[in-house]
């Protein structure tokens, strides 16, 4: 495939792994099942809210180590996607202190596995900037292709208010339009890639790490022993 249609090889990925963790997730399972309780969604935004709040370190780190091998245009983009990302982070905070006020749900640590998702993606912007398009990429179309759905079974089956979750909600609204422009964007600013293959793999690495997230998310409710002051309002068992 020629150079120019890599963004269809990480699109490709990138809707493949969406639809899985969307439809085959346990963690999704559980949500349409009504099973994720407010701690576990107070450790989601734990987890979330670190991820934001270190992407614009990621971003300026990406910028400047473009700029040193040469990739100006790489260089601009990253430091554009700075400008966006001011402020995110406080989005995941007030869905926290949303959580604590409606659920009464103590601070969270944040999950182990998003701790390790965090080094890796810092690794990848000092080392391989090329590459962190593409994970930007899955950040933006895994929002808004899985985003509204894990928002809306919170809600529905979990009791989760959507206030909580403004940080998700106001990503799919502004994802929307990121995604649509998105693939002549990766194609334009990763046209000097020889080889599509490593670029892909440390997209897959990324997206093995949100996974991970995910499973330890599941993990806490397995072990959840519900209580009726915490646990969520079960509703019915939807199809994947």
């Amino acid at each position: 495939m020629p150079r120019e249609h890599i963004a269809d090889l990480l699109l490709a990925e990138i809707s493949a792994f969406a639809h899985r963790l969307q439809h085959q997730h346990p963690l999704m399972q559980a949500a349409l099942q009504g099973r994720v309780t407010p701690r576990t969604v107070g450790s989601y935004l734990a987890g979330i809210k670190y991820l934001l709040e270190h992407t614009p370190v990621h971003l300026k780190v990406a910028a400047t180590a473009a700029s040193q091998r040469g990739f100006f245009e790489l260089a601009e983009y990253f430091e554009h996607k700075l400008r966006e990302e001011e402020g995110h982070a406080r989005w995941a905070e007030s869905g926290l202190q949303q959580m604590i006020r409606a659920l009464g749900v103590s601070a969270s640590a944040i999950p182990n596995s998003m701790l390790v998702m965090v080094t890796y993606l810092g690794e990848v912007v000092e080392n391989r900037p090329s590459h962190y398009p593409g994970y930007i990429l899955f950040a933006e179309h895994m929002t808004v292709q899985a985003g509204g759905v894990w928002v809306a079974a919170l809600a529905e089956h979990c009791g989760i208010p959507p206030a909580a979750m403004s940080s998700i909600v106001n990503h799919v609204e502004l994802d929307q339009l990121h995604v649509a422009e998105g693939r002549e964007e990766i194609n334009r600013l990763l046209r000097h890639v020889e080889e599509p293959a490593p670029v892909i793999v440390t997209l897959r690495r990324a997206m093995s790490h949100f996974e991970a997230f995910c499973d330890e998310l599941h993990q806490s409710v397995a072990r959840s022993t519900l209580a009726p002051a915490t646990s969520c309002s079960a509703g019915p068992s939807l199809p994947p």
